[in-house]
């Protein structure tokens, strides 16, 4: 099998595994095939699908023999033993229960003619997928044929030599053309065993084995898809549908209203209005604080693998403008977020991570950087008003101020109602209740007051002693002949 995508000649020679895929007709079923390059220099694999119609074609046709005095290979003309190399042992054609019961110059003659003129394309003439410079290859492949809203689709589980899954479709295009979508790719195992085995049940669980043992996978997983419906639909995943309320598995018996195909025109917006479903994709709100000098990451992970990351700033607290973020000295703008080396004071602000997928924007994630500067004891001063700060309530940022210049540590912590054991507790920083003092004095003077009243010094001494011992040991009652 050869394939030139993206420019790149991959020519593979192995055939590391087949599915056939039966329909309904089950004569002419489809053989997906998963090739390998032979070539450690170049890591490459590919998986095509076939239909059997053409095999056969193929193998009706003429053979290829060397002849010559370059010893080509060249059609064969001459007469082709019966029964014809290449047929299956049947009834039709003789009386023959298995090829090894075949005449002599049958075997003769499949072995000195191993190739076929016709060739066997795929369908699209081109594989399904590709890929080129990883740091895996393709081990195993298991089709399973999902009925969506929008038709019928086939998923494709591929298994690699270092455990990894894949999950992909192909989506047909225009001109007889096909586009590949790798929905989800998962580790299963941990010391990446190649994955050596893969097996569909009938309660839809894919099971995958290898040399460390065996997992058991969903096929889907529709609530990772986010909450909006726009999401859902974004995914392309058939397994899953948007059914108004949430994105859930599709079910082909429940009639209701669902919205997930993206057809050549049409985004998400226009299908989800036209469904009657929610559209908005609520952003995640974050606050972000570093201090003037040091570094910090401010990331954006949507949820989709194909969507594209543009971050921006706005120009000013209340400002409509958004500026883009570029890679300059102190930033670094990467695939999923911004990296800020060095924070400066100018770099406070609110940043938007706008998400860019099949034609629809949205804002993923907005983040509000505050940078304070220890020397000046001020955070940045555009941030104090700030739509976060709710009304009637303090600034956000004076709790953090506080523990940087806590000030007096006790009315700090009897803000946060905190209170120590009693063994810690100090005057100065908390005061004792009014009652708390009277039954304190109470205690600690309390029958030895009444005998050593008159100045008698043993009672009143006595007294004394208790009271400064009754916080750990209870006071011993006198003996009645006493």
């Amino acid at each position: 099998m050869r394939s030139e995508d993206r420019g790149v000649a991959l020519v593979c020679v192995t055939a590391e595994d087949i599915f056939i895929l039966h329909g309904k007709d089950k004569k002419n079923p489809l053989i997906y095939g998963l090739f390998t390059t032979s070539s450690d220099i170049l890591n490459g694999s590919a998986v095509c699908v076939y239909r059997m119609e053409d095999v056969v074609r193929a193998f009706k046709g003429n053979f290829l023999h060397k002849e010559g005095p370059q010893y080509k290979w060249a059609e064969f003309t001459g007469k082709v033993p019966y029964p014809r190399p290449g047929t299956c042992p049947s009834s039709t054609y003789g009386s023959y229960s298995s090829t090894r019961e075949y005449p002599d110059d049958v075997i003769f003659f499949s072995r000195t003619h191993p190739l076929l003129q016709e060739h066997v394309l795929p369908l699209g003439e081109r594989p399904l997928l590709v890929r080129v410079g990883v740091h895996y290859k393709f081990s195993k492949l298991l089709v399973d044929r999902v009925e969506a809203v929008d038709g019928t689709y086939d998923v494709l589980f591929i298994g690699t030599d270092s455990g990894l899954v894949l999950k992909a479709i192909h989506l047909p295009r225009e001109h007889g053309q096909s586009q590949e979508v790798t929905l989800e790719q998962l580790q299963v195992f941990q010391h990446k065993s190649p994955v050596t085995a893969m097996a569909l049940s009938k309660k839809k669980w894919l099971f995958v084995g290898s040399g460390e043992g065996v997992s058991q996978l969903a096929l889907y997983q529709c609530e990772l898809y986010g909450q909006a419906c726009a999401e859902c639909c974004l995914a392309r995943d058939p397994y899953c549908t948007w059914d108004g309320h949430a994105c859930s598995p599709y079910m082909p018996t429940v009639r209701r209203r669902n919205a997930r195909h993206l057809g050549e025109e049409e985004d998400p917006l226009t299908q989800c209005v036209r469904q009657g479903a929610g559209l908005q994709v609520e952003a995640e709100q974050r606050v972000v604080m570093v201090a003037e000098g040091n570094s910090t990451y401010l990331e954006c992970l949507p949820r989709s693998r194909h969507a594209a990351v543009t971050w921006y700033k706005q120009a000013g607290e209340n400002s409509a403008e958004l500026n883009q973020v570029m890679t300059g000295d102190q930033l670094v703008v990467i695939e999923r977020g911004v990296l800020i080396r060095r924070a400066e004071l100018s770099h406070g602000g609110v940043y938007h991570c706008q998400v860019e997928e099949h034609g629809y924007h949205w804002t993923a994630v907005t983040v509000r950087l505050a940078v304070w500067s220890p020397s000046a004891n001020r955070v940045l001063s555009s941030l104090a008003g700030s739509s976060y700060q709710s009304a009637g309530t303090q600034p956000w940022y004076e709790d953090v101020m506080a523990l940087i210049h806590p000030g007096n540590l006790g009315e700090h912590c009897k803000a946060l109602g905190y209170r120590p054991p009693r063994s810690q507790r100090r005057r100065g920083d908390f005061m004792i209740p009014p009652h708390k003092e009277k039954e304190k004095h109470k205690h600690g003077g309390g029958r030895g007051g009444e005998g050593g009243g008159r100045g008698g010094g043993g009672g009143g001494g006595g007294g004394r002693a208790v009271g400064r011992k009754s916080r750990s040991k209870p006071q011993q009652r006198a003996p009645r002949s006493a």
